[in-house]
């Protein structure tokens, strides 16, 4: 696996959306940050799970925003 150094700070948000059962059905990003962290995000966020949201006790999709905050190691 290849790691990117980054020497600057990278910030955007991740719009999920999410099905009945707690799968992440698409993921996108507000802003682009960095080509590399934009596509592992977008591939990682693929496999996240989530409790469904409910309306009325039933399971329904939803969408969920997802701050991401990527800083250089000090």
């Amino acid at each position: 696996r290849r790691w990117i150094r980054t020497q600057q700070n990278y910030d955007s948000v991740l719009e999920l959306t999410i099905d009945e059962q707690g799968k992440v059905t698409a993921a996108a990003l507000k802003q682009p940050m960095h080509p590399m962290f934009d596509k592992a995000l977008l591939k990682l966020a693929q496999t996240w799970k989530y409790t469904p949201a409910r309306l009325n006790g039933t399971p329904v999709p939803f969408l969920k925003l997802v701050e991401i905050h990527i800083q250089p190691d000090r």
